[in-house]
């Protein structure tokens, strides 16, 4: 038996490469056993910290839940407030021609008031070098009113602008220095007045200058809702003429002006002032008068015959029954001025509107359901018969017994200046 010393070579090599099979097999296990320990220490990390995350997260909890019970015991002795009706608006944008100051807050009417008058003042400054400052508007004020009462004033807007406090008096339009500014008092009733409510807006700008003087907004036009007959009709307030009037701005259909921003330089800063230089206008929703009015029905007596009695059996009283929704011909001044009123906003039953007809229908189903002087109509059912716009059907011939009168009464619902004709009639002889 061969000793290792005396092996042969081939053995030798046999041996090298076992050795170095085992080494490689050594350092992989080695390198397994490590990922797996690696592997093992990130996984305790991950717990770790995934149990430090939860821990934090059952702290935040308990905080808040603090600070949630003690807010529920601060609030539990206050009533909630009640939700105040939302009306809907738009804003409409004046060409801003210059641009010196800022944007102020806004001042807006109370809700279901729109402006329906204006005044401005404007006037030249004395600056530190002894030379007059020609500034353009510096007060301007709209007066808001409900639409059916424009000339009763329920409150003001103004234009804001540092330096000038603003407000009106049953007097003379004046102004007064005062320690730290200008008092504008605007005189009652204001200058520039509608009929119905404030719709457009037209202002007068004066470009910026180099070397002149720079004067900003210097005058305004108002579009009133009375005068849509005519669209170049306006009312001017009392400014001044330096520039050049730009494009109205209009609410559109069903809307009016119902608040005021203005972008506005601050007085006694500077030696060329400009006070007002733009309007943003803020423009309210016009409620649909088939929401507001309250329903009413009565039997309207619509044709009366009678009989002399030296005529034939046979003698008929015709009747040409008109059925459908129309604006009351007739009515008192309230009902007249609604009309008016509507009608000129957008609000007009000769253009079939759909929306106004349907909010008359539910205005009556929610009121009555079923009507109060006759079982055979239930307004909630009613069809299209009924809800468009009035039509007259063809003759209905009734019959007049000798020596007798007839009289035909028709079931009709009135809502404000809406009249509703349907097709219940009724007869009655005497």
């Amino acid at each position: 038996m061969a000793t290792p010393q005396n092996a042969s070579p081939a053995k030798k090599k046999r041996r090298i490469e076992n050795a170095e099979i085992i080494t490689k097999s050594s350092y992989l296990q080695q390198l397994q056993d490590k990922e797996i320990k690696n592997r093992q220490d990130s996984e305790i990390k991950a717990e770790g910290k995934l149990k430090l995350l939860e821990k934090r997260a059952e702290s935040k909890k308990l905080k808040d839940n603090s600070k949630s019970e003690k807010y529920s015991k601060s609030t539990k002795e206050k009533k909630p407030e009640k939700a105040k009706p939302v009306q809907p608006e738009r804003i409409v944008n004046t060409p801003i021609v210059t641009t010196f100051g800022e944007w102020q807050e806004w001042d807006s009417c109370p809700e279901g008031t729109f402006a329906t008058a204006m005044d401005i003042q404007t006037r030249e400054l004395d600056t530190a070098r002894g030379v007059k400052d020609k500034t353009g508007i510096i007060s301007a004020v709209f007066q808001c009113s409900y639409p059916f009462t424009p000339n009763i004033a329920e409150h003001f807007i103004y234009t804001k602008v540092k330096g000038v406090t603003n407000r009106v008096f049953n007097g003379t339009t004046k102004e007064s220095q005062l320690k730290d500014g200008l008092e504008i008092i605007h005189s009652l009733p204001l200058r520039a007045s509608c009929d119905g409510i404030i719709v457009s807006v037209e202002v007068m700008n004066y470009e910026k200058q180099l070397a002149l003087d720079n004067t900003g907004a210097s005058n305004l036009r108002i579009y009133c809702s009375d005068m849509t007959e005519d669209d170049t009709a306006y009312v001017e307030g009392y400014g001044i003429y330096d520039g050049e009037w730009s494009s109205p701005v209009s609410c559109g259909a069903r809307r009016g002006i119902c608040g005021m921003q203005t972008l506005s330089q601050d007085l006694f800063t500077s030696m060329d002032e400009s006070a007002v230089n733009a309007f943003r206008f803020k423009c309210c929703e016009i409620s649909n008068p088939a929401n507001s009015c309250q329903p009413s029905e009565e039997w309207e007596l619509v044709q009366e015959c009678q009989n002399p009695g030296n005529s034939t059996p046979a003698f008929t009283c015709a009747y040409v029954r008109k059925t459908g929704v129309s604006s009351l011909a007739t009515g008192n001044h309230e009902n007249h001025s609604a009309r008016s009123f509507y009608n000129s906003v957008g609000f007009d039953l000769g253009s079939a509107d759909y929306l106004m007809l349907n909010s008359l229908k539910n205005n009556f189903a929610d009121t009555f359901s079923i009507s109060k002087l006759s079982t055979a109509l239930d307004w909630s059912a009613t069809g299209l018969e009924i809800w468009v716009p009035e039509k007259s059907e063809e003759v209905t011939y009734y019959s007049v017994p000798t020596g007798k009168s007839v009289k035909i009464y028709q079931l009709v619902g009135t809502c404000s200046y809406f009249s509703v004709r349907t097709p219940i009639v009724k007869q009655v002889t005497s």
